[in-house]
């Protein structure tokens, strides 16, 4: 709906004008603009561009391929891994990944570009992760964690979650009758002692499986290895059972209307309950972390001051949402985001796996909501967090009102800003030598998206792609190509591949607009600032009639929430 929303608004503003512009085609939407291509990304020998694309205007989309081997995009129709599979960022350092397809456990090498399957068991494998050793992975199956060796072939169970309550079996009281039986029996001595015999020596002989961990009725998610598999967290979800709404739904096939489940309505009765538990592996104990002394985490919203059943109320307890932690590349260093279900709170701490406590490094605030790009604005979902070397994490935040890249050293426990300015960043990606970050911004206007790199030590940017427009860029694994999905103000998507240099010429590689789009003159709309009530500069584009066509009537859109 995104990608062809601005240019149905355009078409509507010109329909006034425009003879030839049927309101029938205004209403095809891509089928008259155009199917435009979306979710491009590499294939897994960096190698390839793929992408989802729609030229023939079928019923949906279809993977296409495209090198440079290629005059024009083709369209995947035969099983390959080079066209199946998409480059594995987080397994860009090894020859052979590992991946799941079907719930099966397959390998694919790089330099033989050969896949072999692994393991296929009935209950599905899923979730695989790399270790700090090269040869052991872990991957999950049916909620729990294993560790597999790929040299030797040996599988290890790290963790036993059971869902239910645990069956606990009351031990038996010794009563009057059994103690004078035993007493005057020495049958009955013997028995006993027979069997606590057997009980022993089947004890030192039995393996050793993971202690079950029972999570009754919650929902388990969340679940992570430590990159050396010797700890698991988790989260354990409790979320309230509350009546859904309906909305009709008056087109049906029946022409009959119907109602259709929705969410509950928000109110902070939606509230959910959280735990954060780590597994020790070693010593097979599991413990719960507490947030409870988190900054501000006991302190009402501000609205509470303009209600005077709030006014002044000592007890608030903000109910909290944790999420999987952030290793450094060593495996040693842990930190973790929380955001505040109310949307008003966002902390970043570093966990300490062994004790299960966590020290604050980053609390950012907003009585209004909490969010931006790299920050959720969804309690429920991650922002940019990761690490540059084993000390140094990144991380983005709002604090001066612009949503900046920031980084922060566990050693010296310094925050340091990489940029700054009235423009935000869109989109982060650490470089392959960790000495600079490519960022998407809206440094030239709020309504371009920029590409740059910036150099993490002197935070220098150097301009990419910095013309009018829209740049959505997917590097190439060895960052020397740039694949480039661009929009202008009278332009639909389309993609384009070029060298990774300032300026660099793009060569477009899909022609999406239809023969009837084309035909139509597109004018480049202005681009305006005004101020508003407050001050705050508002941005716009501006569509201006022909002189003779003047008559001081508008159509204004507003978007908003």
């Amino acid at each position: 709906m995104k990608k062809y929303t601005s240019f149905v608004l355009l078409l509507f503003t010109f329909f006034a004008s425009a003879q030839n512009l049927r309101l029938e085609d205004i209403m095809k939407g891509n089928e008259f603009i155009g199917h435009q291509p979306d979710n491009h990304r590499w294939s897994i020998d960096g190698q390839t561009v793929l992408f989802d694309w729609n030229p023939n205007n079928e019923i949906g989309n279809s993977t296409y391929f495209w090198n440079s081997m290629l005059k024009s995009p083709q369209k995947v129709t035969t099983s390959n891994p080079i066209y199946d599979l998409d480059f594995m960022a987080t397994q860009k350092d090894y020859d052979v990944v590992y991946y799941t397809n079907q719930g099966v456990l397959y390998s694919y090498t790089k330099s033989t570009k050969k896949t072999k399957k692994v393991i296929q068991l009935a209950d599905r494998i899923n979730s695989v992760e790399r270790s700090t050793n090269a040869d052991v992975i872990f991957f999950q199956q049916n909620r729990n964690v294993y560790q597999f060796n790929t040299k030797d072939f040996s599988i290890v169970q790290l963790i036993n979650f059971k869902s239910g309550k645990e069956n606990k079996v009351s031990k038996e009281e010794d009563s009057f009758l059994k103690n004078q039986q035993t007493a005057l029996f020495q049958f009955v001595r013997d028995e006993e002692a027979s069997s606590k015999w057997y009980e022993e020596k089947s004890k030192s002989k039995k393996e050793k499986f993971p202690k079950e961990i029972y999570y009754d009725k919650s929902s388990l998610e969340q679940i992570k290895p430590s990159p050396d598999g010797k700890f698991v967290t988790f989260r354990l979800s409790d979320y309230p059972n509350l009546p859904s709404t309906n909305v009709e739904n008056f087109i049906t096939d029946d022409g009959f209307t119907r109602q259709e489940k929705a969410r509950a309505k928000v109110s902070t009765e939606n509230f959910s309950k959280h735990k954060f538990g780590i597994f020790n592996v070693e010593k097979d104990t599991t413990y719960y972390v507490s947030f409870s002394n988190l900054s501000g985490i006991k302190d009402s919203p501000k609205y509470y001051q303009e209600y005077e059943n709030l006014k002044g109320q000592s007890e608030y307890d903000i109910p909290v949402v944790m999420q999987s932690p952030v290793y450094s590349p060593d495996g040693k260093n842990a930190v973790l985001e929380i955001r505040s279900q109310d949307n008003k709170h966002r902390w970043i701490v570093q966990l300490d796996l062994v004790s299960g406590k966590i020290t604050e490094l980053d609390h950012q605030h907003d009585d209004a909501w909490i969010g931006g790009p790299g920050i959720p604005g969804y309690s429920f979902s991650g922002g940019t967090l990761g690490f540059i070397d084993n000390s140094t994490f990144y991380f983005q935040s709002e604090a001066t009102g612009f949503s900046h890249l920031y980084t922060y050293n566990l050693k010296t426990k310094k925050k340091e800003a990489l940029t700054k300015g009235n423009w935000e960043v869109r989109e982060v990606k650490l470089s392959n030598d960790k000495k600079s970050f490519y960022i998407i911004t809206t440094t030239t206007h709020p309504g371009n998206r920029s590409f740059y790199k910036l150099d993490i030590a002197s935070k220098k940017m150097t301009g990419i792609l910095t013309n009018d427009g829209n740049y959505e860029v997917e590097l190439s694994p060895d960052e020397k190509t740039l694949l480039v999905r661009y929009s202008y103000k009278n332009k639909p998507w389309e993609l384009y591949v070029g060298a990774n240099k300032p300026n660099s010429e793009l060569k477009q590689i899909t022609f999406s607009t239809t023969p009837e789009f084309k035909k139509y003159n597109w004018k480049t709309p202005e681009v305006i600032t005004f101020k508003a009530e407050d001050g705050t500069n508002v941005y716009a584009r501006l569509y201006q009639p022909k002189v003779e066509n003047k008559n001081k009537a508008a159509v204004i859109f507003v978007h908003g929430a």
